[in-house]
């Protein structure tokens, strides 16, 4: 039995002193390491077909860009000129309008046909403007605001006559306008004195 274990432990003292071991030099491992890694799709080369065709793109559009940008740009202008000439331009005089009946009054008025300047003619209209604001009024309710005044001062009765007068400023108002706007103005006054009952004679 002894001598059994004896030859048996001999074997296998044999077979360990005659077992071949891996090679594990150094070198040869950094050699698969770096083969594996360079494999590996964190270390391939970009595409460069991929890029060529998204830059070749983006510059075939550039002109399409500036085309727009050029179109948005002058449509920018037109309506910052269109806002400034509505809202900041000064307006422009086509038409004066004398109304008298002791007092005398005369308003300027533009092209839309509101008032941008009211002065007394005489004392009497000076003090009748001082009380009223009809500056950027409309002609027709720029006139029932005079009348209004003159009504409650006692100035609109049966032996007086309202005389208006009306001219172009320039040659910015046609005969044809001029005559709209005299009928416009005519037909203000006389609804207002007749919503009073004011016999009042319009020349």
């Amino acid at each position: 039995m002894t001598l059994r274990k004896n030859a048996e432990n001999e074997k296998l003292v044999a077979l360990l002193e005659n077992l071949e071991l891996p090679d594990m030099r150094m070198p040869a491992r950094q050699r698969r390491l770096r083969e594996s890694l360079l494999a590996s799709s964190c270390f391939a080369k970009p595409d460069l077909s991929t890029r060529k065709k998204t830059s070749g793109g983006i510059n075939k559009m550039k002109p399409q860009v500036w085309k727009f940008s050029a179109v948005a740009a002058v449509v920018m202008v037109f309506l910052a000129l269109g806002v400034y000439l509505a809202f900041f331009a000064a307006p422009r005089a086509v038409a004066g309008l004398a109304l008298q009946v002791n007092p005398a009054v005369n308003l300027t008025l533009d092209e839309r046909n509101n008032v941008i300047d009211a002065e007394g003619l005489d004392e009497q209209g000076e003090l009748l403007l001082a009380e009223l604001d009809v500056t950027g009024k409309e002609v027709q309710e720029a006139l029932r605001a005079i009348a209004g005044a003159l009504r409650e001062a006692g100035l609109l009765s049966a032996e007086r006559k309202l005389v208006v007068a009306l001219y172009p400023v320039g040659d910015r108002l046609g005969e044809a306008e001029l005559a709209t706007l005299v009928g416009t103005a005519d037909q203000a006054l006389r609804d207002y004195l007749a919503e009073h009952g004011l016999p009042v004679e319009v020349v």
